[in-house]
C-alpha cells in the first residue's frame, strides 16, 4: 500500500515537488534544489539533473558485473551461481547445498541468506521475491537509476572474510569526483549493525547517520588496494559509494551506491552534511532536464 501511495503521489505532483516533500518528510528540513549546499541536498539535485544511462548499468546487480570485470578483471567479481527470471524458479533444485545469498537485481535491500536449504520455506521465499519483483524501487526515493532495470533474481555464494563474523565486514568507500575521501565500515550486521567511519589514512571519525555504535578495528592490510579500486570504479561520477569486501581470496566488489539512504540521512552532527556537500562541485554537472 505504501509503495502504491508513493507511486500515485509522484505521478500526481511530478519530480521537483515530490523530492521536496520526501526530503521534508525524511529529514525534517526544507530542500533547496535551486541552491543546494549540503550533501543530502546535492544528492537530491543529482537525482533530478544527472540521469546518464551509465547509472542504470551500475546499479543492476547482474549487469554491473560486466562493467567491473572490464575495469578490474574477473577475480574481483563475486561469482554468479544462478540468474532466475521468476520467483517460481526458487526451489531446492536451483539452490546449491553450500550457503548462498539471494537478491533482486533491481532494488536495494530484501536480500535473503540461505545457509541450509533443507530448512528453507520455499513458499515463503517465493512470496518474498514475488513482492520484490512487482515493485519499481524508483518510486520510493526517486532514484532514477533503478527505474528501467528488468527485474531478475541473482544467486551468489555466501562469502566469508575470515573474521568469524556471520556476514562480511562491508567497506563502503565514499568517492567524490573520482577521489576516495571516507571509508564507512559496517560490521556485525547480523547481530546489530555497527557503523564506523575513517578517513583514507584510517583515522577514526566521529560521524554516523544510522548506527551510533562503533567497532574500532586495525587498518586493513589491503586498504591501499581498496582505495585504488574505488578510484578506478568511481571516475565518471560526481559522487558514488563503492562497496568492497576484504576476503581471504582477495578484494571483492559489492555494489555501486549513488544515493545512500536515499539521500535522506540524519547525521549525528550537521557539520558532516555540509563537509561532504562541499566535496561535490555541481558546476561540473551537465544538467539532464
Amino acid at each position: 500500500m505504501k509503495k502504491k501511495l508513493l507511486y500515485y503521489t509522484y505521478r500526481l505532483i511530478g519530480d521537483v515537488l515530490y523530492l521536496k516533500l520526501r526530503y521534508k518528510q525524511r529529514t525534517g528540513k526544507t530542500l533547496s534544489l535551486e541552491h543546494p549546499e549540503t550533501f543530502t541536498e546535492k544528492l537530491q539535485y543529482l537525482k533530478h539533473h544527472d540521469r546518464r544511462p551509465i547509472y542504470t548499468k551500475c546499479v543492476d546487480k547482474i549487469g554491473v558485473k560486466t562493467r567491473v570485470r572490464s575495469i578490474l578483471g574477473s577475480p574481483f567479481v563475486i561469482p554468479t551461481l544462478k540468474v532466475l527470471q521468476s520467483p517460481k524458479e526458487l526451489h531446492a533444485e536451483n539452490l546449491p547445498d553450500a550457503p548462498v545469498i539471494i537478491k533482486a537485481n533491481h532494488d536495494s535491500g530484501g536480500t535473503r541468506f540461505i545457509r541450509d536449504k533443507s530448512k528453507v520455506d520455499f513458499k515463503d521465499l517465493q512470496r518474498h521475491f514475488d513482492r520484490k519483483m512487482k515493485v519499481n524501487f524508483f518510486y520510493s526515493n526517486m532514484e532514477w537509476e533503478y527505474k528501467n532495470i528488468k527485474p531478475r533474481i541473482l544467486i551468489e555464494p555466501l562469502m566469508s572474510d575470515g573474521t568469524g563474523n556471520s556476514l562480511l565486514n562491508d567497506y563502503k568507500i565514499h568517492c567524490f569526483h573520482g577521489v576516495p575521501q571516507f571509508i564507512q565500515m559496517i560490521s556485525d550486521r547480523a547481530e546489530g549493525a555497527k557503523e564506523t567511519w575513517y578517513n583514507t589514512e584510517w583515522k577514526f571519525l566521529d560521524m554516523w547517520y544510522f548506527a551510533s555504535e562503533h567497532k574500532i578495528v586495525e587498518r586493513p592490510k589491503k586498504l591501499n588496494e581498496m582505495l585504488e579500486i574505488a578510484q578506478k570504479l568511481s571516475k565518471p561520477f560526481p559522487y558514488v559509494r563503492i562497496d568492497l569486501y576484504d576476503t581471504p581470496d582477495g578484494i571483492l566488489f559489492g555494489e555501486y551506491t549513488f544515493r545512500p539512504w536515499g539521500g535522506y540521512m540524519k547525521w549525528n552532527d550537521e557539520k558532516w552534511d555540509k563537509k561532504l556537500g562541499d566535496l561535490i562541485d555541481l558546476s561540473l554537472i551537465k544538467k539532464d532536464d
